[in-house]
């Protein structure tokens, strides 16, 4: 059983605060109703938005915390910042382009946290903000649960020694495939960069099964998993498993025109 209350307490005036309101608990209750490794789940939370606020190079959310997990008083703040890191003429550059890219989005397909703001252009790093503090609840149902911390990571490590092994083992066999394959007036420097092309296409598909493979849990609410979705540069585990699709059909294509060069 999941009974989650969430009010909001920030200073930031919003066009329709019980759109967030309504955006968290949901949020909040899924994920407990999610967890099929534990049987007896009652959670009692009360959750306070105190902290909310975006901008084109910033976006800010913090929560108070309190209430029980099975008996288990939980008491915590939780603080998350998004924040560009790039200076001067890059960040005004990169600032104007992404904010047009994403108004012009959010024209077409608005989602919730754009009501919340009335302003599409800025929400992407409030959003950001606010999945981290949504991370950091369910960390904290976890540990209260007494649910063990996954394994998932080595499944991370382990693709990532892999996937540089089989870079090389493909920058080899493309290079003697290329070398026993000389064809008389082809193109050297095509050659050359289908070569590199093939290893940088494997890296890359091995990566995304990975990506695709790591079970949602482990994006959701692990540190180790937070840190991925971070370095990845998005928000959820659905848009991490988008890039990691992204990734294996992109390097397929890739490493079939490589293939092409080298045939």
């Amino acid at each position: 059983m999941a009974v989650v209350s969430v009010r909001y307490n920030a200073k930031t005036a919003l066009s329709d605060e019980k759109v967030l309101e309504d955006l968290v608990r949901n949020s909040i209750e899924q994920y407990v109703h999610s967890i099929r490794d534990v049987s007896n789940k009652d959670v009692q939370l009360h959750v306070q938005i105190t902290r909310f606020s975006a901008s084109a190079s910033k976006g800010e959310c913090g929560f108070s915390l309190h209430g029980t997990v099975n008996g288990v008083e939980i008491l915590d703040d939780i603080q998350a910042v998004d924040v560009r890191r790039r200076h001067g003429v890059d960040r005004i550059e990169e600032a104007w382009l992404g904010n047009l890219l994403f108004l012009l989005f959010r024209s077409f397909f608005p989602n919730r946290m754009t009501k919340v703001l009335g302003r599409s252009v800025v929400s992407v790093r409030v959003e950001r903000a606010l999945e981290e503090c949504l991370a950091g609840v369910r960390a904290q149902i976890d540990r209260s649960l007494g649910r063990a911390v996954t394994s998932d990571e080595s499944i991370w490590k382990a693709a990532k020694w892999q996937a540089f092994a089989l870079a090389i083992a493909t920058l080899v066999i493309a290079v003697l495939v290329a070398w026993l394959h000389q064809i008389p007036g082809r193109d050297e420097v095509q050659v050359g960069m289908a070569c590199l092309v093939m290893p940088a296409s494997v890296f890359a598909f091995w990566i995304g099964l990975a990506l695709l493979r790591i079970p949602k849990r482990f994006y959701q609410s692990d540190p180790r998993g937070r840190k991925l979705v971070k370095l990845v540069g998005v928000k959820s585990p659905a848009a991490i498993r988008a890039v990691g699709g992204g990734m294996v059909v992109v390097s397929l294509a890739f490493a079939v025109v490589a293939v092409g060069v080298l045939s």
